[in-house]
């Protein structure tokens, strides 16, 4: 659905006519520059209440009566460049050409119980933004070692979310590796397998592992919680390519329909970091396939102690040979990292570029437009959720474990 509004720019007077692409979520924000003077304007939509649209001016416009420039908004689709002014464009059904086109080219056909399948699974891995809020006081609990109530708010959402029932951490997983569907679930998938190889061949290792890996891995579990409550703080600014991969369809570069540059400009760095910090799961894993101890390395006297100790950056090296590994840390930037962790970015938005210093070289200047910084940004996200879920299973895995020790000792 396409929702119009006529909107004057306080700055400059310039009138633009908003076509507005209906999303999926209950709120929709979009920041734009003005086709007049440049200044930044952001509207946002309250969608709780369908078909009812509610509109609220958050800052630099007002409503206005006249036609203007077309501006095409969109959260969830993509808009091409050269249809950003069109008055006829429909970003839905542009991506649905998109996707048909694609079916036919690779002679894909569905049938209606398919195709009713598919309407259900995409409803479940669209609407993740609604179901966060939930989600989010679950896994608050569970950061704060309140176990017992973290599991009974997850089972209060079990009819809507029926993986909730299990408790929270189940719920978490499954929210995580729904965040991964359908584009990067592979991720995921491939990094089980290998991981499940590694503890079969070298068990007793592994296991060992199991019990280190359990005490300290609800750190980690609370800094991954982190990235997702920034992510869907800004949830309009991602999804604008969040979607596209969620759905694995036709990915173009793009006109994006809004450049929130100040509630993204951290998020890179922030991901960085926490990353960085979750590989030490798979620098103890790789240690073990090369059929070593987990906390000792190839290199001697260095020890996961000495690991923890380095830069970030490096600390991915030494699993880079285990492509199963390193796949998730395919979007591992430092330079951009460093602009924006150390606050050195800056936005030029008549372009559209970020401009950013590396660390070390300050007189150099490097630029990434806003499109991929965001793409990065999404990138990073499911990396974040592969680790999640990766931690997860090992966690779960030890709690087994330990459980069928105590079993066979009573």
């Amino acid at each position: 659905m396409i929702q119009r509004i006529n909107v004057k720019c306080l700055t400059c007077g310039t009138i633009s006519t908003l076509r507005i692409d209906i999303g999926h979520s209950k709120e929709q924000k979009h920041v734009f520059n003005c086709s007049g003077c440049g200044e930044e304007i952001e509207i946002k939509l309250d969608l709780s209440n369908p078909p009812n649209v509610g509109f609220d001016l958050v800052n630099n416009c007002e409503c206005c009566e006249e036609e203007g420039i077309i501006e095409n908004l969109s959260s969830e689709n993509q808009i091409p460049e050269s249809y950003r002014h069109d008055p006829f464009f429909s970003p839905g059904i542009f991506a649905a050409q998109q996707l048909f086109a694609e079916m036919k080219e690779k002679g894909v056909t569905l049938d209606r119980k398919e195709y009713e399948r598919g309407v259900s699974e995409a409803e479940r891995i669209l609407r993740l933004d609604d179901e966060w809020p939930k989600i989010k006081r679950a896994w608050s609990q569970f950061n704060k070692n309140n176990i017992t109530l973290a599991d009974n708010i997850s089972k209060q959402n079990s009819i809507q979310y029926p993986e909730s029932a299990a408790g929270a951490l189940h719920w978490i997983y499954d929210f995580c590796a729904r965040t991964l569907c359908n584009g990067r679930i592979q991720l995921l998938i491939d990094a089980k397998e290998k991981i499940y190889e590694i503890a079969e061949k070298y068990e007793e290792e592994f296991d060992k592992y199991l019990v280190y890996h359990s005490s300290n891995v609800k750190n980690r579990i609370r800094k991954y919680y982190s990235i997702f409550e920034r992510f869907f703080d800004a949830y309009s600014e991602y999804s604008q390519l969040f979607i596209s991969y969620k759905l694995n369809r036709p990915f173009i570069k793009s006109a994006l329909s809004s450049y929130d540059f100040a509630k993204t400009r951290d998020f890179y760095g922030f991901a960085f970091e926490v990353l960085g910090s979750g590989a030490v799961t798979f620098a103890a894993i790789q240690n073990i396939e090369a059929g070593i101890e987990y906390d000792t390395f190839a290199t001697k006297d260095f020890t996961l102690d000495n690991y923890l100790q380095i830069d970030k950056v490096n600390r991915i090296k030494c699993f880079e040979r285990i492509p199963e590994f390193i796949n998730i840390y395919s979007e591992y930037n430092v330079s951009i990292r460093n602009g924006s962790h150390h606050a050195t970015f800056e936005y030029d938005p008549t372009k559209k570029i970020i401009s950013y210093q590396p660390k070390k070289d300050p007189q150099k200047i490097y630029t990434i437009d806003y499109f991929d910084y965001i793409n990065g940004c999404v990138e990073l996200l499911f990396s974040c959720s592969s680790m999640v879920c990766i931690d997860i299973l090992l966690f779960i895995l030890a709690m087994k474990k330990q459980k069928s020790k105590k079993s066979r000792h009573s």
